[in-house]
């Protein structure tokens, strides 16, 4: 989107104009990595089209595949995500298993033999609860392992606990992951943690607990950056004759006469794997937001298409 200083506050536009003078500077004396990063700070600082409208975020309870059953190490993890997560989308309403509004279809996460989530079932159950995102997270693995370091005479023995975290974010509208991110991190340890690790003992908590919170923090910042690039929509819940249910409401920012264009869900083709997702239809139409309430937008259609529940929505 291209921003024109005609459709920004008196501010963002003294923003735009000094911003272009320093990226210019810095190209000319620093090359272009230097302007890059200057106008992805500015960027995320402009206000643009729409910026009332926040991002609905779904995260599942972590699993924990390790010998550490111990709920605090999920629960340890899954807060430094959390943490991570909303610095880096601040504006996204995040929505945990452990708040009131967690919708209660999503108590079990639905998944297919191979167990693999089921990303069809996924989205149509977050697109009926108004949700943009879903979030997965899994404690995959923790080990220990040893390394020999140094030449000939000189070598020594090294032991080292390891740990490994999968992230991945659901995009609601097509089943397609906008993340699919696997972190493993290891530090250095002493033989004691070593053995208990390699044991499967729980006196390994902490050196195993670092390491987690730690690739949480990663895992929470690039699942955060990768629905900050996410186009915002909402979906349509029920259709009336002509007239438009969403389910997402106040909570969401919409705003009564919000102008919004209407599109056909699509089609479902199959990607890697044959797992399938949703190629968008065409525009349907378009609609204004009349009623606003929590969890409840409504207003009147307009246009040569069929809507049908599923079908999402766009700022216009």
């Amino acid at each position: 989107m291209t921003v024109s200083e005609n459709s920004l506050s008196g501010g963002n536009k003294y923003m735009v104009r000094y911003s272009s003078i320093l990226l210019a500077v810095l190209f000319l004396f620093s090359g272009c990595t230097a302007a890059k990063t200057v106008r992805n700070k500015v960027g995320k600082s402009l206000a643009f089209s729409g910026s009332h409208l926040k991002k609905k975020v779904l995260l599942l309870p972590f699993e924990n595949h390790t010998f550490l059953k111990n709920d605090s190490v999920r629960s340890n993890a899954q807060k430094q995500f959390l943490e991570s997560l909303r610095e880096e989308c601040g504006d996204c309403v995040l929505i945990g298993h452990a708040d009131p509004d967690f919708p209660e279809s999503f108590a079990e996460t639905p998944m297919h033999m191979s167990e693999s989530p089921d990303n069809m079932a996924l989205i149509r159950m977050a697109s009926e609860a108004g949700v943009n995102a879903v979030i997965r997270g899994s404690i995959r693995n923790a080990e220990s392992h040893e390394k020999e370091k140094g030449i000939l005479i000189f070598k020594d023995r090294h032991y080292f606990a390891a740990a490994r975290m999968d992230f991945s974010v659901f995009d609601s509208a097509t089943g397609a992951k906008l993340l699919d991110e696997s972190i493993r991190r290891e530090q250095e340890t002493d033989g004691a943690a070593f053995d208990a690790i390699k044991a499967g003992q729980t006196v390994s908590f902490n050196e195993i607990n670092t390491l987690l919170e730690n690739i949480a923090a990663e895992g929470g910042g690039k699942a955060g950056a990768a629905i900050r690039k996410q186009v915002w929509q909402a979906y349509v819940s029920a259709v009336e004759g002509n007239r438009l249910r969403l389910s997402s409401g106040r909570e969401s920012g919409i705003r009564k006469g919000d102008f919004f264009e209407v599109f056909d869900r699509g089609e479902i083709i199959r990607g890697k794997n044959d797992q399938p997702f949703y190629i968008p239809g065409k525009k349907l139409g378009e609609m204004t937001a009349e009623e606003v309430s929590a969890g409840k937008t409504e207003g009147m259609f307009s246009g040569d298409g069929t809507v049908k529940a599923g079908d999402f929505v766009r700022l216009k």
